[in-house]
């Protein structure tokens, strides 16, 4: 069974929203879930699934084109799990994430910010800006993403939104595949700060003991590890994919809107990482107490505060629930927590204490409740403004302040 669909937004999840104008009489009217159509085309689609009030299809043809279309770049765009939106402009790819952002927060949180959702107009790259990617292994040593849904590997020899630098490592690494089809389930590859690219091997589940690097490995990679495996008592713990900013031109935007937003002298950082926020807003002065659970990043940010000579930042090792409900935190505090956000966190927040919270989002959904909670406990969302760290795919970062009501 077929439809006829006008498509009008982009939705969480990579699909695009639009209506069914032209079906079986119960369905005009009903709204209508796409992956790979673009705002404003009519398009027909097969109808996967049906309730009562939408429709999920998969698209079949493009009626009328729209002029948001592109053609994408990448020849694997549309079975590689990577990208929803390599075939939609830019331009507009920014403006229906933001428009996406701000009608979420109006018809599901019922939280407009004050003065609107605004896009960041740093100069952000479409492409080639991610610092690390994650690739799986088959056992039959296929090497790549796997497709939309399922389990299975789709195999590729470059990236489009990858770093230069992580191509060429792919490229490399297509050498090894042999030597690590066996033992290897996937393989993280990362951009260092001095130009290098480490590699990161995960073993296959029940494999963790045998997993060793090939020997020649080290001849293409700065640094060469394997999750899960014992260290030597004086081995410093190895960061490597574990934890660093995909897109480092969009982090820094990110830092820019976090500084300009957060205006008092004290400041508690929750989900403080490594000190991504914390260790730049010690630079300008300001006393900072940065909490995270992960003593690696602990361990990390605080050598990064000691090499810089910045001594205005306090890192403390704890959960941040366990942490707000042991202290009283500054008037100004900033949060990046997790996909998962931070619900039980957030309940514990008191506007007659903390006057200024800062909210760094990497997930919609989890932003909209927590907001919500905040607003229940007497906050009012002032701005947010939407940053496009991951182009070409539905993800979207997101700040917001939000002041006492």
């Amino acid at each position: 069974m077929s439809c006829l669909v006008r498509v009008s937004a982009l939705a969480y999840g990579g699909a695009l929203l639009g209506e069914v104008v032209e079906g079986a009489p119960e369905q005009i009217g009903k709204r209508a879930f796409v992956r790979f159509a673009a705002p404003q085309e009519l398009v027909r689609i097969s109808v996967d699934r049906e309730e009562k009030r939408l429709i999920e299809g998969s698209l079949v043809e493009v009626v009328e084109p729209s002029t948001h279309r592109v053609p994408p770049l990448c020849e694997y765009f549309g079975t590689c799990g990577g990208c929803d939106l390599q075939h939609i402009n830019i331009v507009s790819q920014r403006e229906l994430k933001r428009s996406m952002v701000e009608s979420t927060l109006r018809r599901q949180g019922g939280i407009p910010p004050r003065e609107g959702v605004a896009l960041s107009q740093a100069e952000l790259p479409a492409f080639s800006y991610r610092g690390r990617i994650t690739l799986h292994l088959s056992k039959e040593g296929e090497l790549g993403f796997y497709r939309p849904g399922t389990g299975i590997v789709v195999p590729i020899e470059s990236c489009k939104i990858a770093a230069p630098a992580l191509n060429e490592a792919l490229r490399a690494l297509q050498t090894l595949i042999v030597d690590l089809k066996a033992d290897c389930g996937a393989i993280v590859l990362e951009q260092e700060p001095t130009g290098g690219v480490g590699v990161l091997l995960i073993p296959r589940a029940g494999h963790e003991g045998r997993l060793q690097p090939p020997p020649r490995m080290a001849e293409h990679f700065s640094r060469v590890s394997v999750r899960g495996r014992a260290r030597e008592d004086n081995e410093e713990p190895d960061s490597l994919g574990h934890f660093s900013q995909v897109n480092a031109i969009g982090n820094a935007e990110l830092i820019k809107l976090a500084l300009e937003y957060t205006t008092h002298s004290d400041i508690t950082d929750l989900y403080a990482g490594a000190g991504n926020f914390s260790i730049p807003l010690g630079a300008l002065g300001r006393n900072v107490s940065a909490v995270e659970l992960d003593s690696t990043l602990v361990a990390a940010g605080r050598k990064v505060a000691e090499l810089r000579g910045i001594s205005t930042v306090s890192f403390v090792q704890s959960s941040c629930e366990s942490y707000v409900k042991r202290n009283q935190l500054h008037r100004s505090v900033l949060l990046d927590p997790p996909r998962s956000g931070a619900r039980e966190v957030v309940r514990l927040f008191d506007p007659r204490k903390t006057v200024e919270v800062v909210y760094v989002s990497c997930n919609l959904p989890t932003l909209v409740r927590d907001l919500k909670i905040l607003s229940e406990r007497g906050y009012e969302v002032e701005k947010t403004v939407v940053v496009d760290m991951f182009p070409q795919t539905h993800h979207v970062e997101t700040v917001s302040r939000l002041l006492p009501r």
